[in-house]
């Protein structure tokens, strides 16, 4: 831009013009860039959001799955306990049968 007013103050009109539209172009170049560094950050930045959404939605997923795997665990152990008190209960009637006979 400074060659194109130096162009004018020397009467060279044509020089200054051409000048001036390149500067233009140049100046229009810039902007464009300008906009698409802009929409650069801004899909980066929705990329970045959607990637820490779906690290959510993973890590919840993740806890819910443990949280069943301890929860059928625990049923597990409900169930080995209760059949360990019936055998306990099965045992203790068996003794007391046998006991019973040999006082016969």
């Amino acid at each position: 831009m400074a060659q194109a007013k130096s162009a004018l103050a020397a009467g060279n009109f044509a020089e200054a013009k051409r000048l001036a539209k390149q500067a233009e172009k140049n100046l229009k170049a810039v902007e464009e860039a300008i906009e698409d560094l802009e929409e650069a950050k801004e899909e980066a930045e929705e990329l970045k959001e959607e990637q820490e959404e779906k690290e959510r939605e993973a890590k919840e997923e993740q806890e819910e799955k443990l949280k069943e795997e301890a929860e059928q665990e625990a049923e597990r152990l409900e169930k080995e306990r209760e059949k360990a008190e019936e055998d306990a209960h099965e045992a203790e009637e068996k003794l007391r049968e046998a006991g019973n006979k040999d006082e016969d």
